[in-house]
């Protein structure tokens, strides 16, 4: 027989699961943050170096990560490219250094501004 109190914990306990459950897989901002995390990775160049296909399929799936009018700065000071075909096209062209590269995003904001349309601003080290 359960008395109010253990009710009452049982209910508090299973509306706690439900919130981290939602902040950890169904937060829109979370979310956002894990598609960032999978592009790094793409973005990433093993020590031992990549073929050529493994350049365009890299590629490919980094065209699909980019919005059609998505803005990429390449340094400080560098140019601008202002389509998600012409970041993966400059990937394709890119020669990675000698013994790889990790890539991380760091100081990751994101704005939801509708259920369908979000803002991110990086910095990829």
């Amino acid at each position: 027989m359960q008395t109010s109190g253990s009710r009452y914990v049982s209910v508090v306990l299973v509306l706690l699961v439900a919130y981290f459950t939602y902040q950890w897989w169904f937060n829109p901002q979370r979310a956002i943050k894990r598609q960032l995390g999978a592009l790094a990775a793409t973005l990433s160049v093993p020590d031992s170096g990549w073929s050529d296909a493994d350049r365009l399929a890299r590629a490919a799936v980094l065209g699909r990560y980019l919005a059609s009018n998505a803005h990429v700065q390449l340094g400080p000071a560098g140019p601008v490219l202002t389509s998600g075909a012409a970041v993966a096209q400059a990937f394709r062209a890119w020669t990675p250094p000698a013994g790889g590269l990790d890539v991380e995003s760091v100081d990751v904001q994101v704005t939801v501004d509708a259920p369908t349309a979000a803002r991110a601003f990086i910095t990829i080290e």
